[in-house]
C-alpha cells in the first residue's frame, strides 16, 4: 500500500517554519538555502538547535521524496517510515527495497556539500550495526547490488575507503548530486510537497 501521509515529527513544528522550508523551492539549492535561513530564525526565536532543525527538516524532505517516488527504480525503495524514537542508533527510518525486503535508511544533512562522508568521522557504521541488532537487517552477501542499506545526504557521497572497504559496496548512497537529478526543476515534485504541507497546516488549524 502506497503511503500518502508523512509521519516524521517535523510536521508538528510551527506552521511558519514548516511552510517556510519549502517556500519558492524548485531546486536542492533553494531548499538548503531555506532551511539554513529557517534554522537561524528558529534558534533566535525558539532556542532550537540549528543543526537539529536542519537534520529534522532534511529527514522530512527525504520522507516526502520517497513518498512521492514509490515506483522509481532510480530510488529503489518504497513504504518508508521514519524512526521517531527520541534516540536512534544509526537508523533514521525503515523501508522496503524493490525485492520487498526490509531496508534501513540513514539521513545526513551536511552544509559542506563537497566533502565525502567517512565511516569513522560520521558514524556511518552505526547504520549497519543498528540495522542488524535492532531490526534484523543484514547485507546481501550473494548479490552486492541488492541493497538493504541506504544513505541520503547533502554531502559529496561516501569516501572511497568507506564505500569499498568498510561497506564493500553494499550500501547505496544518494549524494547531493543524485538528489539534484531527482528533484531539481521538478515542478510537480515541489508543488506536491507544498500541497501536502498545506493539507497538514489546514488540518491543524481546523482542530
Amino acid at each position: 500500500m502506497i503511503k500518502t501521509q508523512p509521519q516524521h515529527n517535523f510536521q508538528y513544528k510551527s506552521s511558519k517554519y514548516l511552510n517556510g522550508t519549502f517556500d519558492s523551492c524548485y531546486t536542492m539549492k533553494d531548499f538548503m538555502n531555506n532551511i539554513n535561513k529557517m534554522a537561524k530564525e528558529w534558534e533566535k526565536q525558539e532556542g532550537y538547535d540549528p543543526d537539529k532543525f536542519k537534520g529534522d527538516a532534511f529527514e522530512f524532505f527525504i520522507e516526502l521524496l520517497l513518498m512521492l517516488h514509490p515506483n522509481d527504480s532510480r530510488v529503489g525503495i518504497y513504504n518508508y517510515a521514519p524512526n521517531n524514537r527520541a534516540i536512534d542508533n544509526g537508523v533514521d527510518g525503515l523501508a522496503k527495497n524493490f525485492k520487498g525486503e526490509e531496508a534501513a535508511i540513514q539521513i545526513k544533512y551536511r552544509t559542506r556539500t563537497d566533502k565525502a562522508l567517512s565511516s569513522n568521522e560520521n558514524n556511518l557504521a552505526n547504520l549497519v550495526s543498528s540495522a542488524m541488532t535492532d531490526f534484523d537487517i543484514t547485507m546481501d552477501k550473494e548479490d552486492h547490488k541488492n541493497y538493504r542499506h541506504f544513505i541520503f545526504t547533502t554531502a559529496g557521497g561516501l569516501h572511497w575507503y568507506t564505500d569499498n572497504e568498510v561497506f564493500k559496496k553494499r550500501v547505496k548512497c544518494f549524494s547531493l548530486k543524485e538528489l539534484k537529478k531527482l528533484v531539481d526543476n521538478n515542478k510537480p515534485f515541489w508543488d506536491n510537497c507544498r500541497e501536502i504541507i498545506q493539507q497538514i497546516t489546514d488540518k491543524r488549524n481546523a482542530n
